[in-house]
């Protein structure tokens, strides 16, 4: 393997946490470090010379998942810049597949620093570039298997919600806060109130049109509901935005994207028949219809959840709005394009007045 220049040298890797090979490797690693041209938050242009970073680090994390080696700062930032999330997340799932009270002690200002400094990268570039991307989840996931602090906890929740009101989040990333508030809520000692504020901004999307379409359909059924069963106490001066929301994504069918299979199966017969056919553009959106019928319901789970997190003012507020766009389905585009979306909406109606 090509460590510097012309230099070149076989490293014995091993796993077996009986040897100090994982020290040996972190010194390697340090040193290539301090050779190598670029600077500070960049994967190496090389797949080799990753490779060599990578396959260093496997060994320091094996051997911590024995219990041979301590976390330090190095093998986190390291961590961070060189392995892709994919990567990482085997790592875990190989070595510490039964420690799921796993947590990496290290320096809360460091943390904090690191995670500001990656938010603050992209800052200019109006979107996550693949790397950032890399960097932010690989972080979260990290972090997900922390000791935190509470200011720890809320600096996180705050550059997080910055991407979220700013519109850069998109699956992957909701996929990884989830984990890592998931990681973290077995810690009693945290206030999760700040969390809150992820909501609200993620309700805001909607309200101001700046919802990705499929992004956020699979956030509203999964992270955010958690984080609403956490809290429990939505300050009632926030009804407004929570009816516009419940507003939004029922007049603009593209925000819950259900349609019937009768719709699809109907076109596709039409077509087959016709002797001449649709324009490519209508044909194009039918597609992505059908590719977009779903299973269950998406956003009544985080309904459901705001409701049970507000107090009976609000609740009643809820209650009437989804009452309104039932009885008044055919003036909302969601309830009037999906039947099948009607009824589930009934049916979560029937149970929040139970």
């Amino acid at each position: 393997m090509v460590l510097h220049g012309n230099n070149r040298a076989r490293i014995p890797f091993s796993h077996d946490h009986r040897d100090s090979s994982s020290k040996k490797a972190l010194r390697v690693l340090q040193d290539f470090d301090q050779n190598r041209i670029g600077n500070c938050l960049a994967i190496p242009r090389s797949e080799e010379r990753r490779a060599i970073y990578i396959r260093t680090l496997e060994c320091c994390w094996c051997a911590t998942s024995f219990g041979e080696f301590s976390v330090n700062e190095k093998i986190f930032s390291y961590s961070i810049r060189y392995f892709y999330t994919t990567e990482l997340c085997d790592i875990f799932r190989i070595h510490f597949a039964n420690y799921s009270a796993f947590r990496i002690k290290i320096d809360q200002e460091f943390l904090k620093e690191v995670f500001t400094n990656i938010c603050h990268s992209f800052k200019g570039c109006g979107s996550f570039t693949s790397r950032n991307s890399e960097w932010f989840n690989n972080f979260l996931l990290l972090a997900s298997h922390c000791a935190l602090e509470q200011n720890t906890l809320e600096r996180i929740l705050e550059e997080v919600n910055d991407k979220i009101k700013e519109g850069w989040m998109g699956s992957t990333h909701y996929g990884q806060l989830e984990e890592f508030i998931f990681g973290q809520f077995e810690n009693d000692t945290l206030n999760w109130h700040k969390c809150l504020d992820l909501v609200l901004s993620f309700l805001n999307l909607f309200v101001e049109n700046k919802a990705k379409l499929n992004d956020c359909g699979m956030a509203a059924e999964s992270i955010f509901p958690m984080i609403l069963g956490k809290i429990q106490r939505i300050d009632a001066t926030h009804k407004n935005l929570i009816i516009d929301f419940l507003d939004t994504i029922h007049r603009n069918r593209k925000y819950v994207c259900v349609f019937d299979t009768s719709e699809i199966r109907r076109f596709n017969k039409i077509s087959e028949s016709s002797p001449t056919p649709k324009p490519p553009l209508n044909l194009k959106n039918f597609k992505v219809k059908a590719i977009e019928i779903r299973n269950n319901p998406p956003f009544l789970p985080l309904i459901k959840a705001l409701y049970q997190s507000n107090n009976e003012d609000v609740k009643e507020a809820i209650k009437e709005k989804l009452q309104d766009i039932l009885n008044n389905r055919k003036k909302y585009r969601q309830t009037k394009a999906s039947s099948k979306y009607c009824a589930w909406l009934e049916e979560l109606a029937e149970e929040l007045n139970k």
